[in-house]
């Protein structure tokens, strides 16, 4: 069904970042006008953006086939909000990817209904079959997977009820499934420091180096294949995050969250990241002859280039398989990381900052499910570190030599400070909290 917009539209910005659009449109097939309202994001509420919005609504209304609200279909209405989303720069491939997989299990169930025929009982019925194994993948459905297809349904419905296709959403009143999946774990401090004895007694090399970017300065996966020379600031031992390597699109995207950070960095991890760009500038040139330069990737594949995230993580499973760490994901080297920093006092916020999550939400989920794991252990981990230091090593006995940055309260956090050992030292974390150096 043809849509024609019958002048220019008017419209309004609701809260801080969306744009509701209101249009007289034409049925080109009924010959009768009526009233359609849309609504987008926006990046600011200025008159100029006020007009981007307008065309593009327009243009959206009348290159997309649009149906009867009466006759709409769930699967119909699926199709345009994945449409919808495609077209949105903020979301990534990735994103997209797992919305498609989630929205093909709701039109498993209710694709053929009509949208207005859609009532709460079949919500629940729907979640009860995904619950009995009836999904695309024909794996019983687990309650955080379930909670999941419930979250991406209610966000359908509510946006059909904002264009008001629908006059209400179907999944109120629904209770959301409960999560149970198992929490992600933490590698205790015995392994923390078999993986730190790991980098004095073997040689680091690309994807090794990728783990200790994970333990040491809280990287995710895709924020580690990533990073570049020119992100590493070794005069100031502070690290750039600045992008994230997509596994969808294989290439380069802003980190989760829309957000840049910049963190300081345990001298230990620079000094084995200062070893590694000489050995790779080396290797480069002998074996494939290319010069490394500042965006060359830290952890480089065999050609040079970027990394695939995918293989990181298989080589993370093979190292971890030959260590006794085969129960642990490489992403839960980047949650011990928040853990030490947590055992260290470090600021929330702080913490917040350096894992690079948009909620604090996310960073207490974390904090809480430290405190309920490790209790006593927690406790001793101050002295459990500061007895595992002993006769220094080749990274640490050059920590923080000359300009580079010492602890600094830079929030209420405790600082550490520097113990009375040759091959002791601390850096600043921001929020004041000093992570202690390792010497094995």
């Amino acid at each position: 069904m043809a849509y024609v917009v019958i002048g220019e539209g008017t419209g309004e910005f609701r809260g801080k970042s969306s744009f509701r659009g209101e249009f007289i449109v034409l049925d080109t097939k009924t010959g009768k006008t009526e009233k359609i309202r849309e609504t987008m994001k926006v990046s600011s509420r200025t008159k100029a953006e006020r007009g981007r919005c307008l065309r593009e609504l327009r243009e959206r209304i009348e290159g997309s086939a649009r149906y009867d609200a009466r006759n709409t279909t769930v699967r119909q209405l699926c199709d345009e909000w994945m449409g919808y989303r495609a077209k949105d720069e903020d979301v990534a491939a990735g994103t997209l990817r797992k919305d498609k997989s989630l929205v093909d299990n709701i039109c498993l169930h209710l694709g053929d209904m009509r949208v207005s025929e859609v009532r709460p009982y079949d919500i629940k019925d729907m979640l009860s079959k995904l619950a009995a194994g009836e999904t695309v993948s024909g794996r019983p459905a687990s309650g955080t997977r379930r909670a999941d297809v419930f979250v991406k349904a209610n966000q359908v419905f509510e946006d059909a009820v904002i264009n008001e296709v629908i006059v209400k959403n179907p999944c109120k009143g629904v209770k959301r499934p409960k999560n149970d999946t198992q929490e992600r774990s933490f590698l205790s401090f015995e392994q923390v420091r078999l993986m730190l004895a790991l980098a004095d007694a073997l040689p680091v090399g690309s994807p090794s180096i990728g783990f200790y970017l994970a333990l040491l300065a809280g990287l995710r996966r895709g924020e580690i294949c990533a990073l570049r020379w020119k992100n590493v600031d070794f005069d100031k031992g502070v690290i750039h995050v600045e992008n994230s390597y997509s596994s969808d699109t294989l290439s380069l995207e802003k980190p989760k969250g829309g957000r840049e950070r910049r963190l300081f960095a345990p001298s230990f991890l620079m000094e084995m990241l200062k070893e590694w760009k000489g050995r790779q500038a080396r290797l480069l040139r002998l074996t494939l002859g290319i010069e490394q330069g500042p965006d060359t990737p830290v952890v480089s594949s065999q050609k040079g280039g970027f990394t695939h995230p995918d293989n990181l993580r298989r080589s993370w499973g093979r190292f971890a398989a030959r260590h006794g760490m085969g129960a642990y994901t490489l992403h839960e080297l980047r949650h011990t990381y928040a853990t030490i920093l947590f055992a260290l006092n470090a600021d929330l916020k702080a913490v917040q900052n350096n894992m690079g999550h948009l909620r604090m939400a996310t960073t207490m989920e974390i904090y809480v499910h430290y405190v309920e794991a490790k209790g006593e252990e927690a406790a001793g981990v101050l002295d459990a570190l500061a007895r595992s230091l002993g006769s220094g090593s080749s990274f640490g006995e050059t920590a923080r030599a000359g300009g580079a940055p010492g602890p600094a309260a830079l929030g209420e956090g405790p600082s550490l400070g520097a113990v009375a050992s040759a091959g002791e030292a601390a850096i600043a974390l921001p929020g004041g909290a000093a992570l202690l150096e390792k010497a094995v």
